[in-house]
């Protein structure tokens, strides 16, 4: 996002497995005298040739023009376990070029320049830009993402675009493009690296798209010419939620490519202001390749780690949705997590109420549809809204196959926060404020599905 005010700081926290979570003082704070007087808002990190990190982030400074720029922090003790305390550079070390050459007959949009993304390949570092493109008579083209490389992290050259979307073709995608992240996802037949381009389209002016949906494409990356060929323009979504944005990534000790969120809510500033809080981390997921060459997600597998003894239902074997719903009845909670595998049988459409009211007054519903090649969604006409915006909160949904004829999902219940995986493909990240204290229960429906397998277990809360 865009820097305004001198309130945005970088908070900080510290995990041993992406799930436990402990708190830690502001990493970085805008002050008078730094290169982000006006702010420090979202960016990434690496690490330099000593092994040692730096952070890359978004310098706000309203007294330039635009007052946005790319400016790096240093631990002040890289001994510490905890990097508790960071120290700005004195100086920007990538700036906005009103002149970069970003295709004939195009001009790069002045005044938006924010979200730097940074690796290493070989000897070479990479950052990633968030921006904009325009016609040169002020015609908005699409967002991009503008490639440097360095080989000290603090000289940087221009490349040009890593890609520019297509506002006009796509108005979903935006007309710039925040939080880039690239990602490798693996290698194809042909030896070729996969990666992954991830964005949060920003907007212009009000849009019914704005802060709802994050895209991506998938393709093929060649490190030595730094040109990455997208398998088509069309941008994708893998979450269907309208909550799910602000990605961020790093690939870890393991080879994994991960993915970090925040989950936007809808509440009212308000609401806000009374919670002492707005918006959520989601959990950290995992990015793979599909045998068909698309983006998989799933959860990472720590997730299990957070699990509260022995599971409160397992069921194993083909089973009624009758017979599992009797067992159900007992099950309550708010922190919980279910891992369903369900079969269509006779049914058209079918899936799970979670968060659900005894007398079904509220629930928040998960639904496949078999008709016109299958559909994954989330029913929300009976979420509870308490404090939210929005007076209907609707359906989303999305195209998903069946994964050998049965589809899986992996639920996870968070007070609010709902998250929910099917066949590791595609995810839905909703809300729920419910009115009801009661609002706790499970419930399939679906008359005619058939319950391949269900675990459910309660979850211990992230933080101490």
């Amino acid at each position: 996002m865009a820097p305004t005010g001198t309130t945005s700081s970088w908070g900080h926290a510290v995990s041993t497995d992406l799930v436990h979570w402990r708190d830690l003082p502001i990493a970085l704070a805008p002050t008078a005298d730094s290169v982000a007087p006006d702010g420090v808002w979202s960016g990434g990190s690496t690490v330099d040739a000593n092994g040692n990190p730096v952070l890359f982030f978004t310098a706000g400074n309203d007294s330039q023009h635009p007052n946005q720029a790319v400016g790096t922090a240093r631990p002040v003790d890289p001994n510490d376990p905890d990097l508790v305390h960071w120290a700005m550079d004195p100086q920007l070390v990538t700036q906005q070029d009103p002149a970069a050459n970003v295709g004939a007959g195009r001009k790069v949009r002045v005044g938006e320049f924010r979200d730097p993304s940074v690796w290493k390949e070989g000897n070479t570092w990479f950052e990633l830009v968030g921006s904009g493109v325009q016609t040169t008579g002020g015609a908005d083209v699409g967002g991009t993402a503008l490639l440097y490389t360095s080989t000290d992290l603090a000289h940087w050259t221009y490349v040009g675009p890593l890609m520019t979307g297509d506002v006009g073709a796509y108005p979903k995608s935006g007309q710039v493009w925040e939080l880039p992240t690239f990602l490798p996802i693996g290698k194809d037949a042909q030896g070729r690296q996969r990666n992954a381009l991830i964005v949060n389209p920003s907007f212009s002016g009000p849009s019914p798209y704005s802060s709802k949906n994050t895209l991506y494409w998938v393709g093929t990356w060649d490190v030595a010419t730094r040109t990455w060929t997208p398998d088509s323009t069309e941008p994708r979504m893998f979450d269907y939620g309208e909550h799910f944005t602000g990605p961020s990534g790093t690939v870890d000790g393991q080879g994994r490519s991960l993915l970090f969120s925040i989950a936007q809510d809808r509440r009212t500033e308000q609401a806000h202001y009374d919670a002492g809080w707005a918006h959520n981390a989601g959990l950290p997921v995992e990015l793979t390749m599909r045998p068909d060459g698309d983006l998989g997600i799933r959860p990472v597998a720590e997730t299990a780690n957070l699990h509260a003894g022995a599971p409160l239902l397992d069921v194993t074997g083909p089973t009624s949705i009758a017979a599992v719903n009797q067992q159900l009845a007992s099950v309550k909670g708010d922190m919980l997590q279910v891992h369903l595998t369900l079969k269509p049988g006779t049914a058209q459409r079918f899936g799970l109420d979670v968060l659900r009211s005894p007398g079904d007054e509220e629930h928040t519903r998960f639904f496949y549809d078999t008709a016109n090649g299958g559909t994954f969604g989330v029913d929300r006409t009976k979420t509870g809204s308490n404090s939210d915006v929005d007076s209907s909160l609707g359906v989303q949904s999305g195209p998903l196959v069946l994964d050998n004829g049965q589809v899986t999902l992996d639920v996870f219940i968070d007070r609010s926060m709902v998250e929910a995986y099917a066949n590791s493909y595609k995810s839905i990240t909703t809300r729920a404020y419910d009115v009801r204290n009661d609002s706790l229960g499970l419930q399939l429906w679906g008359d005619g599905s058939v319950v391949q397998s269900m675990t459910v277990w309660k979850m211990n809360s992230m933080t101490p």
